[in-house]
């Protein structure tokens, strides 16, 4: 994953699922110190990642692992 791919939100069970499902969006920032500063029970939830939507105004801040790269 870097800044500039398309992608998908594929995490069914987080709550905001409802308003990205179906979209597609822009990485526009990639923040990897995010991984390391978590407890070593969530690393795998992998980088904090800001993407622009389709159809949204502002960015938002996920995971990596809620993310595919279309």
């Amino acid at each position: 994953m870097k800044v500039g791919d398309l992608v998908r939100f594929t995490n069914r069970s987080h709550t905001l699922n409802w308003k990205y499902s179906g979209r597609t969006g822009l990485i526009t920032d990639i923040d990897h110190l995010a991984k390391y500063n978590r407890g070593s029970r969530r690393e795998y939830l992998g980088a904090k990642v800001t993407v622009q939507f389709s159809g949204l105004d502002k960015p938002s801040v996920v995971t990596e692992y809620s993310l595919q790269v279309i």
